[in-house]
This record gives C-alpha cells, structure tokens and sequence, in this order.
C-alpha cells in the first residue's frame, strides 16, 4: 500500500513584474509505501512549481502504465486496448488536437525522455473496461495540465526575459504581463501561442476541479472492482490471469489516490483564468 501527502506553501516574491501581488508555490510530496514483508519505506520530495506535482507523483503512473503494458500483452480473446484522446477528456478538447501547440499529450515524454502511456485495457467487463479507462483519462490529464502549465511559465518567462523558471509565480499575471509585452514588441507568434494557451487553461481548470472531487469515489469504486473481480469476471482466458488484473486494478486505485491532491492544487491555479 501506498500513501501520499501534500504540504503546500505559499510565500510572498516581488519580481517578474511591478507590484507585491505575486506568490511562489512551495510543498512537499511525502510518499510511504509498505512492502510485502511488512516494510515502511517512506520518501519526501521538495517541490518548487505547481506544475512539478504530477512529474513528483508520476511513479504511481508509471507502475499503473507497466501494469497495463502487461495486460495488454497477456490477456487474449479480450477487446482491442484503447488510448486516450483530448476529446476524451472534454469535448470541448476535441479543436485542439490537430493543433501541435496546443495537442500537449502528443509525444508527451516523461522527464527521463520515454514516452507516456495512455493506454487502457478493457477486458469485456463494463464496469472494469469503464474503470481501467478512466484510471488512463486523469493520467492523461495530469501531464496534459503539467505541461500547459509549464509551457505558459516557461513562454512567458522567455517574452519578458526572466530566464530563471523556479520562480513560480502567481500565473495568470505572467501570462497576461508576457502577452502584453509580446503584442507591444511585435511577437505576434508567442502573443498568439499565450492566449491560446490561456484559453485552454480555462478548460483544464473545470475538468481538473471535476476530476478532484471524483477521486475519493473512484478509489471506493476501484477497491469494490478488486473485491468483485473473482464473481464478476468470469471469461475463462482472463480468469487464469486474474491475479494480473487485480495488480492492474491496484495500482489504478494507487494513482487515482495519489493524485487527488495535485488535481486539487492544479484546479486552484488554473481558477485565475476563469474569473
């Protein structure tokens, strides 16, 4: 078992722009997990930027992604696997797609250069392919909200020449001060990108405020599919493999949990473009 604990701070920074309004965002990801002898391994990571909270967390992922890989690989006479799109995560994500700027969760890469994985398994089973499914859509959420966020800090900081990105100030006045000085020295382009950007942080505040006040019954759900499993799935080619799918189910319940609070954290940043 594994569990996860978020210690935000916020504290005062005057720079980047005139005026004491701005914040810098501290906290702290404390993971503990218990091995299968009974051991406590405890972790604490240090974290800088609200966007940095999906890539400290993103070791539950990673282990619900090698579950699923695994799935996918054993399980036959089962349905075709699917992957998660933007317009799966919204309709309103469905114009993005075919724009490259925008389209984030195309050739997303961890910090280490491999590729995420937004696939899903579906065994045939409703409410386990509808599970599995959406384990795959707050995945692809987090890095999709990790990396606009990062990509807006990181125009903005480059528009207004403040190279240094651990400054993690209040965002939506970067992004508005950095269009500002882009429209006003001629970078039609990065104006352009930014307020486009902010647009699509208004959809990405409504989804991860919604996805955050799900968790708490997704991981409910997920441990009553765990229980379930051995009555309801009863596919012969599956049942050998049900110890699999149990890890499966696991550590899909494991990153929902983990991921409550970032998605809480994200919402909260992302707020200032909506109002």
């Amino acid at each position: 078992m594994r569990l996860v604990s978020f210690v935000p701070a916020l504290f005062p920074l005057c720079a980047v722009v005139s005026g004491c309004d701005l914040i810098k965002f501290q906290g702290v990801v404390r993971t503990e997990r218990v091995t299968a002898d009974g051991k406590v391994i405890r972790t604490e990571e240090k974290v800088d930027r609200i966007e940095d909270f999906p890539a400290a967390l993103g070791r539950a992922a990673d282990v619900m992604g090698e579950a699923t890989a695994e799935m996918i690989a054993v399980l036959v006479d089962v349905p075709p696997p699917g992957e998660v799109k933007l317009s799966d995560l919204a309709p309103e994500l469905a114009e993005l797609e075919q724009n490259p700027r925008l389209n984030l969760l195309k050739g997303a890469k961890k910090d280490d250069g491999t590729p995420h994985d937004f696939r899903y398994v579906r065994l045939g089973v409703p409410s386990y392919d509808g599970f599995f499914k959406t384990a795959a859509e707050l995945h692809a959420t987090l890095v999709l909200t990790q990396k606009t966020v990062a990509r807006m800090r990181e125009l903005s900081l480059s528009v207004i020449q403040k190279g240094d990105q651990t400054d993690a100030v209040e965002l939506v006045k970067l992004v508005s001060t950095a269009t500002q000085v882009a429209k006003a020295t001629g970078r039609s382009a990065e104006a352009t990108e930014l307020e486009e950007l902010a647009q699509s942080a208004k959809l990405l505040a409504a989804l991860t405020k919604n996805l955050a006040m799900k968790t708490q019954q997704l991981v409910v759900t997920g441990q009553q599919l765990v229980a379930g499993a051995p009555a309801s799935i009863t596919n012969p080619k599956v049942v050998i493999h049900l110890d699999l799918v149990v890890k499966g189910l696991e550590a899909s319940v494991d990153m929902i949990g983990q991921s409550a609070g970032t998605l809480g954290e994200l919402a909260g940043e992302l707020a200032a473009f909506v109002a």
